[in-house]
């Protein structure tokens, strides 16, 4: 016997605000970070494998969505290239004339 769960387009849209205002948060309190140690890496290495892990479980819910780890794992290959590219960004100064 397979159960139908209901979820409100309130609580979808409710829970994708948090999700969002989560995601601005850890951005802005990494922001300016030095990233001469490991940790910051590793910071937002597991804070961009959290979220894609929330997100691929709440969709395993959701009737009309597909959860897949291929999402898990290339949204967490981004988290781990954003880590680098601001890295690099740190190290690199443009100066607009």
């Amino acid at each position: 016997m397979i159960s139908t769960i209901t979820i409100r387009r309130p609580v979808t849209i409710l829970l994708l605000l948090l999700t969002t205002a989560l995601i601005i948060v850890v951005t802005l309190r990494m922001a300016g970070k030095s990233y001469s140690n490991l940790d910051p890496y590793v910071l937002t290495i597991l804070s961009g494998l959290t979220f894609t892990c929330a997100i691929e479980a709440w969709q395993y819910f959701l009737p009309s969505r597909v959860a897949d780890v291929n999402d898990v794992i290339w949204n967490t290959v981004g988290a781990s290239a954003g880590a680098i590219l601001g890295h690099l960004r740190a190290r690199v100064r443009f100066e607009f004339l």
